[in-house]
């Protein structure tokens, strides 16, 4: 019972102790589930102000290959292509893509 004690305490986070039964949690199964896989970029969020004007404000993203998604914060948005891409009247032409209200290029 010691010796398994002492591997569990190496390598495990949590243990509870309860007659003869051992319960362990791992931190790291823990971080792996939490974990988010993907690439940090940039994004831009981008509004009409009034007229032709525009504001752009960078924002962070997770972007995810493989669900064609991003990740702002706890919001994650499916991406498309940009409508407005190559408009230069358009505050978001210089984008080829969008989600959300998040516009940007890979």
């Amino acid at each position: 019972m010691k010796k398994l004690l002492f591997i569990c305490l190496m390598t495990i986070s949590s243990l509870f102790v309860f007659a003869d039964t051992i319960i362990c949690f791992s931190a790291h199964a823990n971080e792996s589930m939490l974990s988010t896989t993907g690439t940090e970029i940039t994004v831009y969020l981008v509004k009409q102000v009034g007229g032709r004007a525009w504001s752009k404000s960078a924002v962070t993203a997770i972007y995810d290959s493989k669900e064609k998604t991003i990740k702002v914060g706890k919001f994650t948005y499916s991406i498309n292509k940009n409508l407005a891409y190559g408009q230069s009247d358009d505050g978001r032409g210089e984008y080829m893509y969008v989600a959300g209200d998040y516009y940007f290029n890979l």
